[in-house]
Parts: structure tokens; sequence; C-alpha cells
């Protein structure tokens, strides 16, 4: 049964993790936009940077069985494995 939940998770996050990349790039392409106003292009430099936090956060999710992963987010959004000891823990 966990192999099973464990293959749904990973699809599940894969699926999610491509989202968001298709979201950054057209969040990109708006922030580029000299067309745009100068609110719509740090709007959307905001969303890409949040959806490209989520991407990473799917991408390590599919690398490792849910059940497994404990990560913590550091305030640069960088990341570690709890187990890591810079995390101190």
């Amino acid at each position: 049964m966990d192999a099973a939940q464990n293959a749904f998770n990973s699809v599940s996050d894969t699926v999610k993790g491509a989202t968001d990349t298709a979201s950054k790039e057209t969040n990109k392409n708006v922030a580029k936009d000299s067309d745009a106003s100068a609110g719509t292009r740090a709007e959307a430099a905001k969303d890409a940077v949040g959806d490209k936090a989520n991407e990473v956060k799917h991408s390590i999710y599919t690398l490792r069985p849910q059940s497994e992963v404990d990560v913590c987010w550091f305030e640069d959004n960088t990341i570690c494995w709890l187990t890591s000891p810079f995390c101190g823990k």
C-alpha cells in the first residue's frame, strides 16, 4: 500500500511541478513585457519567484517519497534535508 501511495504522490508532485514551471514561464514573460504596466510587471515577477519555489519543492518531493521527506527552508529560500548538519537539528 505504501508503494502505491508513494507512486501516486510522486506522479502528483511531478504534475504540480510541471504546472508551476508553466506558470513561472508565463509570469516571466509578463514581467519582461514592456507594454504591461509597472505594477503588473512587478506582480508577475513576484509570482514567478513563488512559482519557482513551488517548482523546487515539488521536485524534491518527486525525488523522495513524501513519507521520508523532511526539509527545512531558510529565509533566503535555500533548503536542506533535516538530517543535514546545516539545519541545526
